[in-house]
């Protein structure tokens, strides 16, 4: 598929940047770090430290694992925390489309042993992970939405909101531990968009959930049971950072 998005969007970036400047220099400028596909546990997201998951993911044994795979660029800490919090809380909208870039070339590598097959753009679909319509006002920027679209772009296949979310309490500055221990506290209800119908599906297809932090795992698991009404044949969770229980 023609990467026609991707020549749209670097000359509306030039053309924004001519006119009103970057709010921060672009990501293309800075050394990104990422992780290798060797140095997170696939099926619960959390970082191995370089050695196999099966020797050291203590929290994957016995235990189901995250949807059918996750795939990440690294922990949430250092220059990649400092990119995620400015895009969702300053505005850096300049980030979401080298991240998402970044993103893909993961999924690319990193899926492989998430399901046994690799990522098919023609059967693979990209859905952000839906944010409430008034933090979303408040904010001035979709950032899973940004995200998700450069990760659609980049691997050639297509976007959709599947899913909407009501307003829920809100989980800033709310450390990992406080919400375990808070049962009820929650992000907002998921459920299908309506124009996503009743009678809709997607089977054959490999669904990715688009998120910019995993930390306790709760809403993507909600997510994940509410895509699953649509039949797809996987669902694989593509996460900017992940929140490291011993690095919080």
């Amino acid at each position: 598929m023609p990467r026609v998005g991707n020549r749209w969007t670097a000359g509306l970036e030039a053309w924004t940047r001519d006119w009103i400047g970057w709010s921060r220099p672009p990501v293309e400028s800075e050394p990104i770090l990422v992780d290798s596909v060797i140095d997170w546990c696939q099926r619960c997201g959390t970082g191995t430290r370089g050695a196999p998951c099966a020797d050291s993911c203590w929290r994957c044994f016995g235990q189901p694992g995250m949807l059918d795979g996750v795939v990440r660029l690294g922990a949430y800490q250092g220059r990649l925390r400092e990119m995620v919090a400015g895009l969702k809380y300053q505005g850096w909208w300049e980030v979401a489309g080298p991240l998402g870039r970044l993103l893909a070339n993961r999924l690319r590598d990193g899926a492989l042993n998430a399901g046994g097959t690799g990522i098919i753009p023609s059967r693979t679909l990209v859905v952000p992970m839906p944010m409430p319509t008034a933090r979303r006002f408040f904010r001035g920027i979709d950032h899973a939405g940004l995200l998700a679209r450069a990760v659609a772009s980049e691997l050639g296949c297509p976007c959709r909101g599947l899913l909407s979310r009501s307003r829920g309490r809100t989980q800033v500055g709310v450390s990992r531990t406080e919400r375990l221990q808070d049962r009820s506290r929650n992000s907002g209800a998921l459920q299908r968009r309506r124009s996503f119908g009743i009678g809709a599906n997607l089977q054959g297809v490999s669904v990715v959930l688009v998120d910019d932090v995993l930390t306790t795992g709760r809403t993507a698991r909600i997510a994940g049971r509410t895509l699953k009404q649509f039949g797809p044949s996987r669902i694989l969770l593509a996460v900017l950072a992940v929140s490291e229980p011993d690095l919080a």
